[in-house]
């Protein structure tokens, strides 16, 4: 069963840049008492957060979201982060549906690439049994 993740935000001090906001990363998985902090940056604020997910797992998360919401800033010269935070999080929505789409039409990338392959190479062998 794939884990479902989502943040939520136990302190965010507001109009402190730079200040550090706590948050908990919420999954089903091991019990409290398996998770670790970890501290994130995201829009130049450090945030820390507790989770079952490895350190390296979550940067690689925020900075893929950080470089997102760095692109939103500078194509909409919006400068409130929490438009910024708005349009990056329907920007990471399409993404995830449209990802989901192709993985139910069957198109899901490297998948769909192998089953053509398989079939390809089915097709070119000798049938068995003739």
């Amino acid at each position: 069963m794939a884990k479902r993740a989502a943040a939520k935000n136990v302190e965010t001090p507001e109009g402190a840049e730079g200040a550090e906001a706590s948050s908990e990363v919420i999954s089903e998985g091991p019990p409290a008492d398996r998770r670790h902090s970890v501290k994130i940056r995201l829009g130049g604020k450090e945030y820390k957060l507790r989770s079952d997910a490895s350190e390296e797992s979550l940067q690689r998360v925020a900075s893929y979201v950080d470089h997102q919401m760095q692109k939103i800033r500078e194509r909409t010269d919006t400068v409130d982060s929490q438009d910024i935070a708005l349009l990056t999080s329907l920007n990471l929505a399409r993404e995830v549906l449209q990802l989901r789409e192709q993985v139910e039409a069957g198109g899901g990338g490297s998948g769909a690439r192998l089953r053509s392959l398989i079939e390809q190479i089915e097709a070119e062998l000798p049938a068995s049994g003739a």
